[in-house]
């Protein structure tokens, strides 16, 4: 009885951890495809010149919406995930597939409050607002907080560095662009 209880026991375990590291790795493409989606979103607006700014607003709103829903995607799936212990392995696979993201995403950020001046001088009436660029400001960072927060309470102590370095990192940029466009 005791050898069965132990094997059961030795099979859930072994269950458990392969259903964690199969979920991580689906996070992790999950984490590709919303890169994949803001290399595109920060590709397109850096290459525009201020003419073409004008007709982008509405491709604007949907890009970043889509990342910021993807950012909460991500962001649920570890919270799915978070109810078996991740190990260390499995955060850094997460941190290694979320840094470009953070990176990218504070690029953006950095590129909209660049264009600050010509942004909203543009003959448009509304498109390029400040008002509508904070709004569109405020939709990234909440995706990117709600995945933020997930990551920071789901790391084992020794990889905290990791997400708060991740954190700061955005947080800076969208401060900066932020109170640039709130005034």
């Amino acid at each position: 009885m005791k050898i069965i209880r132990s094997l059961l026991i030795l099979f859930t375990s072994f269950t458990v951890s392969c259903q964690a590291a199969a979920s991580v790795s689906a996070i992790a493409s999950d984490i590709t495809d919303v890169i994949n989606q803001a290399k595109t979103l920060e590709t397109t607006y850096n290459g525009l010149n201020n003419y073409n700014w004008m007709f982008a607003g509405p491709n604007l709103h949907t890009g970043i919406a889509s990342i910021s829903s993807g950012m909460k995607k991500v962001a649920s799936d570890i919270t799915a995930v978070s109810s078996f212990p991740l190990t260390e392995g499995d955060s850094a696979t997460l941190f290694e597939a979320a840094a470009p993201l953070y990176t990218l995403a504070g690029q953006f950020v950095q590129s909209l409050l660049a264009r600050k001046a010509q942004l909203t001088t543009l003959p448009v009436v509304g498109s390029f607002s400040p008002a509508v660029i904070l709004s569109e400001l405020q939709i990234l960072q909440g995706g990117a907080n709600t995945l933020t927060d997930v990551m920071m309470r789901s790391t084992p102590p020794s990889l905290a560095a990791n997400a708060t370095s991740m954190k700061t990192l955005l947080d800076d940029a969208m401060a900066s662009a932020l109170k640039a466009y709130s005034t």
